[in-house]
Parts: C-alpha cells; sequence; structure tokens
C-alpha cells in the first residue's frame, strides 16, 4: 500500500546515464531491457506464466511455452484488477465523490489487465551467466486486494547490496489479488482452484528457478521478502504444502505480515455468492464456470461492490488466503502448531503501530458497548463471551494505553480509536508474528524486529508499511537484508550488531526516532498478556466442517469446537406435524452453527404457588420470562456438537450423546431451563485433561403433545413416541455424521438425565432391544424404564382423554380424521390448547398428561414388561437416582394434609384399579411418620404437612427408585452394570438430594464426569482419578454413593424400603399409569 514510484528511466535521466539496450537470452527468446543505472540493467514486463484470462480466469497459473522472438521488456507490465478504493472521508466530502477521484487517478498510474502475471529482474550490470549472484524476490503489498511491482523500485536495492560489495538480483512479480486472486467457496475448493494469488507467486518463484541463471542469480540462494499482504504471503509459503518449498527459496524476510488466522474457503461464500447473484450466475449449473464468461467490467464492478480494507469490517477482509485443503492444507496458525513450517532462516518485524491506518474506519465505535459489539461480532464471532469480556479488559479504554503507543492522552481521534487500534494492530501484526516466533523458537534461525519511527505522524504515528521506507530509501533495514540474502544472517560490518530471536531471549531490533541512538535492543514482551490472549482467540478462527456438499461454520474455544443446532431432520411443521421425523436432504451451502436452534414447543409452565401472589400472575411472569430467554419454535430438531479442536476425521474418539433433560411431560420448560444452561464443553474439556477425550452430542427432540399426543387415533396412524423417534433419528444423523467431527459411530454412548435417562432406558427397549448398532452403552441419572401403559390409556381423568380435550379445544371433534386436522391448526391455538392439560407441577403430579407409552410398534409393549420379556439391548450401563427424588414433585399436593386424603389422591391418579386391600398396603408400607419420609434421614425437619415427606418418598419411589432397582435386579448377570445414589445436598430445606441434583457432579466437573468420561471410553466407569466402583448385581448390590462431608464417597447396597418398593413394582406391572 505504499504508493510511491521512481522510474529507472527517470532515475537513468537524472544521472546522465546512456548505454546501449541490454539483453537477455531465454529459451530461443530475446528480451530487450533497460540499463536502469550506471551500474544495474532493468528488465521489466515478462510474462511468467499465461494470461489468465478467457477460460483460464479462475484456474491455476499455466506455465508458458518457451519463449521466441525479441521482446522489450523496459516497462512494468499492468497490474492485475484493483479493488476499488474507498477511503474513510475524513474531509467533508462525500464518499462517491472521493471514491470516483481517488480511482481515476490510481487507474491512470497504476492501469491494470487480467492479463498481468509478469515478473521483473533488475541485476548488477556486471553479472553474468556465471555470477551465481543470491537472488530477493519481492512480493508487494496491498491487503491482498491491491499492489503492483511498479509502486517500488528495486535499483537502489542492487545499487546498494554492489557498494557493499555483497551484489544481489532483485526480482518482483505481478499476482492476482481480490476476487480474481482470492474467490473462496466450496465450489472454488471442489475445483482445487483457491489461493490463486499464492499460486501464481509459486508460479514466479519457478520460473525464477528456471530463468534466473541466464541474468547471473543462483537459484539454489533464493530469499523471498515481502511486506504486509506480501509477508503474510511470503509466511504462507513458509507453510504451503505442509512446509514443503519444493527447493524454492533458503530464506524468508517479512515485515508487517506473519501466518495469519484464516479460516477454510468456504467462510468466503457468502462474497462469492454475491459476485454470482450480481453478475447473474446464480441459476448455471456450474457457477464458476458462468463467472469465467462474465465479461471482465461486470465482474470487476461485483468484486468492486464488497467490503474493502477501509470499510467497517476493516482487517477483516472479504478477499484473503484461506485453507484449501491442498496447497494450504490446514489454518495457517494450526499449520505451524503442527510443525509443518519449511525450514529456512528467517527475519519478520511489525511496526509499532499497526493498527492505527485501520482504525480510521471505525470512528463511529465510541463507546464501551460499541467496542465489545464490533470486536464479538466483527473479529470473534466464534469466541466465548467469556474471551471477548476479557479482551475488553486486557485492551482498556484508556487513551494513554492505546495505539499510537507511547503518545499518552495524544491522537485521540475518537475515546474508542487508540483502543481499536491498539486491539487491530496486535490481532492481525504482532499476536500472530509472536506466535509464530514463539513456535519456531529453537527450531530455526530466526530474527524479529519493530520499528518505532515516524511516532510524530498525527493519529497514525509508527503506521502500518512505514518499516518499508527504511528499504527503499536506503535506511538501515536495506543492509540487513542484503547481509541476509547473502549469508542468511542480517548481521554485517555496516549495521548494528542483530542478535537472534528464542523464547528465552526474544531480542528485537529496534528502530526508533532518535539521532544518538537510532538502534537498540529491545525484548519481545510488551503487552505480554494481552497478546497472548488475542493470539489465542486468532488461533481459534472459526472451525468449519463438511457435511455432504455444505458447510457449517461453528465457534471456538480454548481446546474445543462447538458446532450448535445443525438441522437433523426436516422441520416438523405443516403437513410434518405429528409425523414420524423425516431425514434431511443432503446439505448444501455455508451455515452458521454458532448458537443452539431453538427449543421445540413447551407446555406452559404453572408452578405451585408458595408466595401468597395470584397464581395466574406468577405463571404469566413466568412463562414470559422464559419464553423470551428460551425462545421456542416447531422448526427445532436440531443437534450440537462439541470437539476437541485436535480432533481430525481420523481420530476415531468416543461419543457421548446427551439426551437433553427437556422433560417429554407437561413443563417441560423447567427442564430445558436446566439444559440450555448445561454446557458440554467442560466435559470435553476434562477428558482432553484426562487423556481420554470424548466427542459431546446433545440433541432437541419434540415434547408435551407435539411429541407425545397419545390416543387410539395416534397409534392408527403409527406417530406414537415422536419424542423418542426424534433421538432415533438425532442418533442414526450421529452414526452418518459424527466421523467427519472425528467422533467414531461404532462408539457411542448414550445418556440422559431425568426425562432424558427414562428416554435412554427406553432406547434400550426399543424394537424388542435391537439398537441399529446407534449405541454401545448407556449412562442414566435418575430415570429408568417407566411403569407406563398403552398409547390410549393417556387421560385426564376418568372420562376424557387429552387428546380429546385438545381436539375439542381446537374445534376438530367433528373433523372425519382429527390427527390431520389438527395438522392444520394455527400454532398458537395448538399450543394453547396443550397449556390447558395438566403440567408436572399440576395436583397430579408426576402422572403425567404426555408421556412415553406401549405404541406397539417403537415400544412393541409396557416398558417393565419388555424388560420382564428381556426385550433390551444387551449393552453395559450404569444407572442411578438421587436420595430424595419426589420431594420437588411433591410441592404441587401441599393440600394433601390427612391420611384420607393422601389415600383417595393415590387411588385417584395411582392406581385407580388396585383393590383396597392394596390401598391398605401402601398406607402402611409408606406412613405417615415424618420421620420415614423424605428428605430422608432429617428427622423431624423438612416437614411441610403432615403428609408431604409421605408423598415425596412415595413419588420418588413409584416413578425412580423401584423400577431403576426392578431393571437392575431383573438384568443382573445378563449384562455389565454399575448403580449409584446421590445423597449430596440434603441440607437444601425441604428438598433434600433432591431430582436432578446429581447433574451438577457431571457439568460442574465431578467425580461423575470423570466416570462418565471413563465409561464413554471403556464401557466401565472405572478409573485412575476415581475410587472403585464394583459392579451391581443382585447378591451383591453396590451403590455408588455421592454424600455431603469429608468422606465423599462410600459404597452401599440397594436395600433400602425393599418391601415398599417390590409392592409398588408389583402394583405398576399390573395396573400400569
Amino acid at each position: 500500500m505504499s504508493l510511491f514510484k521512481v522510474t529507472g528511466v527517470l532515475f537513468a535521466l537524472l544521472h546522465g546515464v546512456v548505454a546501449a539496450a541490454p539483453t537477455i537470452k531465454l529459451d530461443s527468446g530475446t528480451f530487450v531491457g533497460t540499463a536502469s543505472s550506471s551500474n544495474t540493467q532493468s528488465f521489466l514486463g515478462i510474462p511468467f506464466a499465461q494470461p489468465p484470462v478467457g477460460d483460464l480466469r479462475f484456474r491455476l497459473p499455466v506455465a508458458n511455452s518457451p519463449y521466441t522472438g525479441t521482446h522489450t521488456v523496459d516497462e512494468f507490465g499492468p497490474a492485475c484488477p484493483q479493488q476499488a478504493v474507498k477511503l474513510p472521508v475524513l474531509s467533508g466530502f462525500p464518499q462517491e465523490v472521493i471514491d470516483f477521484v481517488v480511482n481515476s487517478a490510481f487507474g491512470v498510474i497504476f492501469p491494470s489487465a487480467e492479463d498481468c502475471l509478469t515478473v521483473n529482474v533488475i541485476k548488477p550490470s556486471s553479472a553474468t551467466s556465471t555470477s551465481k549472484l543470491p537472488v530477493v524476490v519481492w512480493i508487494f503489498g496491498g491487503g491482498f486486494e491491491l499492489g503492483s511491482p511498479s509502486m517500488y523500485d528495486g535499483v537502489p536495492i542492487v545499487q546498494r547490496s554492489i557498494k557493499m560489495g555483497e551484489p544481489v538480483i532483485y526480482v518482483s512479480l505481478n499476482y492476482r489479488v481480490s476476487a480474481f486472486g482470492f474467490l473462496a467457496s466450496k465450489e472454488v475448493r471442489a475445483a482445487g482452484v483457491g489461493n490463486l494469488g499464492l499460486q501464481d507467486q509459486r508460479q514466479a518463484f519457478r520460473w525464477v528457478q528456471k530463468y534466473i541463471g541466464a541474468f547471473g542469480g543462483d537459484p539454489s540462494k533464493v530469499t523471498i521478502w515481502g511486506e504486509s499482504a506480501g509477508a503474510i504471503s511470503a509466511s504462507l509459503h513458509m507453510v504451503a504444502n505442509n512446509g514443503n518449498h519444493e527447493g524454492l527459496f533458503r530464506g524468508a524476510f517479512m515485515e508487517s505480515g506473519s501466518p495469519i488466522p484464516v479460516g477454510p474457503l468456504e467462510n468466503g461464500q457468502k462474497y462469492y455468492d454475491a459476485i454470482v447473484k450480481q453478475v447473474g450466475c446464480s441459476s448455471a449449473a456450474d457457477t464458476l464456470a458462468c463467472l469465467r464468461t462474465v465479461p471482465y467490467s461486470a465482474l470487476k464492478a461485483a468484486q468492486d461492490a464488497s467490503p474493502f480494507i477501509f470499510s467497517y469490517q476493516s482487517l477483516i477482509l472479504a478477499w484473503l488466503p484461506r485453507e484449501d485443503g491442498t496447497f494450504l492444507t490446514d489454518a495457517p496458525q494450526k499449520l505451524v502448531q503442527q510443525g509443518k513450517v519449511a525450514n529456512v532462516p528467517f527475519v519478520t518485524g511489525d511496526c509499532d503501530d499497526e493498527g492505527t491506518l485501520f482504525s480510521l474506519s471505525t470512528l463511529n465505535v465510541t463507546t464501551d458497548a460499541e467496542f465489545q459489539q464490533y470486536v464479538r461480532t466483527v473479529w470473534l464471532p466464534q469466541a466465548s463471551t467469556a474471551m471477548t469480556t476479557t479482551l475488553q479488559q486486557v485492551y482498556p479504554n484508556d487513551i494513554t494505553a492505546g495505539s499510537p503507543f507511547g503518545t499518552s492522552i495524544l491522537n485521540a481521534a475518537t475515546s474508542q480509536f487508540k483502543r481499536l487500534a491498539a486491539f487491530q494492530g496486535d490481532a492481525v501484526f504482532q499476536a500472530p508474528r509472536r506466535f509464530f516466533q514463539q513456535s519456531r523458537s529453537g527450531k530455526q534461525k530466526q530474527w524479529g524486529f519493530i520499528s518505532k519511527r515516524l511516532k510524530a505522524v498525527p493519529f497514525l504515528g509508527s503506521f502500518h508499511v512505514s518499516d518499508i521506507l527504511n528499504i527503499y530509501f536506503d535506511g538501515e533495514l536495506t543492509d540487513h537484508l542484503i547481509n541476509f540474502v547473502n549469508k542468511l544472517d542480517p548481521n554485517g560490518d555496516t549495521v548494528a550488531n542483530w542478535p537472534a530471536y528464542t523464547t528465552a531471549s526474544p531480542n528485537m531490533m529496534t528502530f526508533q526516532d532518535s539521532l544518538l541512538f537510532p538502534t537498540t535492543i529491545t525484548q519481545d514482551t510488551f503487552r505480554k498478556d494481552a497478546i497472548q490472549l488475542v493470539a489465542a482467540a486468532a488461533v481459534l478462527a472459526a472451525p468449519s466442517i463438511s457435511l455432504d456438499s455444505g458447510t457449517f461454520v461453528g465457534t471456538a474455544g480454548t481446546n474445543t469446537q462447538s458446532f450448535l443446532g445443525i438441522p437433523f431432520a426436516q422441520p416438523p411443521v405443516g403437513d410434518l406435524r405429528f409425523r414420524l421425523p423425516v431425514s434431511n436432504a443432503a446439505y448444501t451451502g455455508t451455515h452458521n452453527a454458532t448458537a443452539m436452534g431453538p427449543a421445540c414447543p413447551q407446555q406452559a409452565i404453572k408452578l405451585p404457588i408458595l408466595t401468597g401472589l395470584p397464581q395466574e400472575v406468577v405463571d404469566d411472569v413466568v412463562n414470559s420470562i422464559f419464553g423470551t430467554v428460551f425462545p421456542a419454535s416447531e422448526d427445532c430438531l436440531t443437534i450440537n456438537v462439541i470437539k476437541p479442536t485436535s480432533a481430525t476425521s481420523a481420530s476415531k474418539l468416543p461419543v457421548v450423546a446427551y439426551a437433553d433433560v427437556s422433560t417429554t411431560v407437561s413443563d417441560s420448560g423447567l427442564d430445558l431451563e436446566f439444559c440450555l444452561r448445561y454446557d458440554g464443553t467442560t466435559i470435553v474439556q476434562r477428558s482432553i485433561a484426562m487423556g481420554e477425550p470424548v466427542i459431546y452430542v446433545s440433541m432437541n427432540y419434540r415434547v408435551a403433545a407435539f411429541g407425545f399426543l397419545a390416543s387410539k387415533e395416534v397409534r392408527a396412524a403409527g406417530v406414537g413416541n415422536l419424542g423418542l423417534q426424534d433421538q432415533r433419528q438425532a442418533l442414526r444423523w450421529i452414526q452418518k455424521y459424527i466421523a467427519n467431527f472425528g467422533g467414531d459411530p461404532s462408539k457411542v454412548t448414550i445418556w440422559g438425565e431425568s426425562a432424558g435417562a427414562i428416554s435412554v432406558s427406553l432406547q434400550m427397549l426399543a424394537n424388542g432391544g435391537n439398537t441399529e448398532g446407534l449405541f454401545r452403552g448407556a449412562f442414566m441419572e435418575s430415570g429408568s424404564p417407566i411403569p407406563v401403559g398403552a398409547l390410549p390409556d393417556g387421560r385426564v381423568d376418568d372420562s376424557s382423554l387429552d387428546y380429546d380435550q385438545i381436539v375439542s379445544q381446537t374445534g376438530c371433534s367433528g373433523a372425519s380424521d382429527t390427527l390431520a386436522c389438527l395438522r392444520t391448526v394455527p400454532f398458537d391455538k395448538l399450543k394453547a390448547a396443550q397449556d390447558a392439560t395438566p403440567g408436572i407441577f399440576s395436583y397430579q403430579s408426576l402422572v403425567l398428561a404426555w408421556l412415553p407409552r406401549a405404541d406397539g410398534t417403537f415400544l412393541s409393549d409396557n416398558p417393565q414388561r419388555l424388560v420382564q420379556q428381556g426385550k433390551v439391548a444387551n449393552v453395559p450401563f450404569v444407572t442411578g437416582d438421587c436420595d430424595d427424588e419426589g420431594t420437588l414433585f411433591s410441592l404441587s399436593t401441599l393440600n394433601i394434609t390427612t391420611d384420607d386424603q393422601f389415600l383417595t389422591w393415590i387411588k385417584t391418579f395411582w392406581v385407580s384399579q388396585g383393590s383396597t386391600a392394596q390401598g391398605v398396603t401402601l398406607n402402611t408400607l409408606y406412613p405417615s411418620d415424618q420421620v420415614d419420609g423424605s428428605p430422608f434421614d432429617t428427622g423431624l425437619l423438612n416437614s411441610v404437612t403432615p403428609q408431604f415427606k409421605r408423598i415425596a418418598a412415595f413419588q420418588g419411589d413409584a416413578v425412580f427408585q423401584a423400577p431403576r432397582r426392578f431393571f437392575q435386579q431383573t438384568l443382573s448377570g445378563k449384562q455389565k452394570q454399575w448403580a449409584f445414589l446421590s445423597k449430596r445436598e440434603k441440607a437444601v430445606p425441604v428438598l433434600g438430594s433432591f431430582h436432578a441434583t446429581d447433574i451438577l457432579n457431571v457439568y460442574f466437573d465431578g467425580e461423575l464426569t470423570d466416570y462418565l468420561i471413563n465409561f464413554a471410553n471403556n464401557l466401565d466407569p472405572n478409573g485412575k482419578t476415581v475410587p472403585s466402583w464394583p459392579g451391581y448385581t443382585t447378591a451383591t448390590p453396590n451403590m455408588m454413593t455421592f454424600l455431603d462431608g469429608l468422606i465423599p464417597t462410600s459404597i452401599t447396597q440397594d436395600t433400602y424400603r425393599a418391601a415398599g418398593m417390590q409392592f409398588l413394582t408389583n402394583l405398576t406391572l399390573q395396573f400400569p399409569v
């Protein structure tokens, strides 16, 4: 971007040079150059590849045929097509006026054309084919959007090298920029034509190898050198082809540019799509082929409509190098991490105020909130909120700490300008450079520098590219460069000593404004914490995953990547409402996978009222808040994947598939809130720390009436248990796609809590115990095969079905096909009808309106009967409960205060078909003695009502403890199993060790985290980091018991309340709910 030009002709005229035109023989061709000075010769505009026009547009550069004929090469060739310059307007003139004037002048001074792939050679006049001089190859900068070798004159460098007695040959090259050189999309990847600008440079390097000997150069002594985008290019040639430099160069010299944090080609899809649309190629079967036929002016105009480097998004460029799978096999900084770097000596450095120039385009950012928003949306959408908050702290709103650095309160164009300049300069230049240098410390020779000159320039300070003046205008860097090109060491007799850079001694040659001390050696430790953080964030360039022909762009954490909200089935809307989930068509296009999808439609929350406030007021407030925080939609069948950053398709890691704890029942939203607060990242991070990495998957599924509609009509249509069917479809998705994320589809463990655990257990019974190979283990917390009956048994009371109530309330009663009618009902009306049915905190409590039931196909019989029949997937499993499972749900029955009311409630909702004798027995086994009730072992405490602890004990055993024990004892000796009991949080008033508290032991890094990870890896929860957990058998019903206190775990026996639980099991087998 340094727009200065001292032409060879003008230089010659000024010095009175008159010399015969020099010639060079290449193949059978003759090239006639100019005597550019008294001791140099220039050969300019030599084609090094075929013109990339017509069908060669958007193709890899094609080598020339052997040269023939005579060619005059006394002036630079045209620049490659440039992106229109759009400067930040500070003058008050209209933007369009400024843009027109600037681009008109620019186009006259630096004319451009698609036929632009030329190289320029400047040599000492005395050099012959036997001289074998070192060669420096210059790559111009310009943000990958513009630039030309004609902007720079290499004659002074060659002259200085002659004077130093270390003559070199100077080569500069042209390459395609902007959309012509860095088009990026899935189509570009498929065609293998990514990073054409870099490929042009590489082709020029090959030209140098083939022909530089004719000019007196030594092809084995080539140094590549660049500034800004040119320096970035040089660094990328070091990591290209996994570090294989093909012998094209032996050293690299980089000014203001290092391997940058960029992602895959697909990250440029939106810019590609915009150009395709603007030029009328959207309907073409092959859009890339269509673009090759578009008239140049139309294509140029479409390119110019894309964001320029001085747009609001600034250095987040539309057109730049990206991972293409071949030339750049991975994100550049990841290639550095992996050691895939050409092992050649290098010099690299930056200007002190790299970000000031680019921050002129963000002068409208003036508040802390706008700064954080800018960082979050433009720079690091993939980073966590915690990371961006920390970035805001390490780049504070303190103008004395901002850039231009060391200028105190001066140069604060706005209250946020110096802060933005500091951040942007570090993010794109300083942090990547330091990361590169520290990663390569001890592996290859290297030197670092920083330029602090021109600090007095208002607002800009030591701005980006100001260091280039130190070479092209005969500064110390000229001599350092010439020394390096000759000896692969920047030191020499004419300059100050420049010590090498290592992590232990990160020496920086520092150029400063001082007549007495123009240089000094400083240490690369400035803004250590800030640069380390921004480097980490930058390395986390938005990750992407290819599925079919689609690309999903996720978010990155410190050592994990998340891909959220990926649809695993077609939206269950319209005619697909109340139908089995339908597989997606193959994915296409680019999708943002950075946030969880909406929840499936939730049942309205109706909390038990303990405050004295009116029920409707509490319900309205709670549901309004919940709907805002966790929006719901019928289009909700999405899946989320969190993986270790290092996982690749070859990793074959175990997979934990978590069935979200959205209950399959009425107040599903309550548990969904917990679910969305849980972050699988902690589990993946812990697995990495343990050396047993796993992939974490969570899935959404339909709940309440949308997922568990139950009636004879539902059975006849074969659409029962849609929530479970959604889960099954998600498990099939895992089988198909998880390998792309680094997972092994043969090593899937399904895991859930509460309704999620019940779902897991029912997946073990589904289709007669046929897993379809979808999972190899199960981990269940607070849920086992529950005592439910068949679909037509879903009821509100003794006389009417929940299904019939919804049909009536939505106006479908007169329809010949009520189910078909329900598919046409407006969502709001159907949701209101669902919300009118009993919720989990209604009087009937855990006798739920909407829950899984035997449907004759997926669940061929009542779940507990399937267990009795041995129709269970033969996989290892872990299962357990909290000690006081029933307390939370018994808050809805506080109006039950006498023995008679208790028996009436039991008879009405639980065992309406049971005998009087069975009621008496139940009354005896679950007595009204508060000492025996739940929360257990709390004496007379927590007795909210005379019947509360009794009801809590009964409900906890009936729905959780008794089904679990029945499940485990029935399968004892048939498959490996482990059991647990969580007695933690006993001190919680009224609730004790209440339902779902065990999940804290997983998501908040407790022992169960390690047990789960061990199980996912080895199908055994035991491991080095946790106490021994013996298996469960009927003879030895061991339970890993989690306790409050100094002794956090103990092995107990599953024998408590034996008579009561056995009676409940027998009763529910006879009379399922």
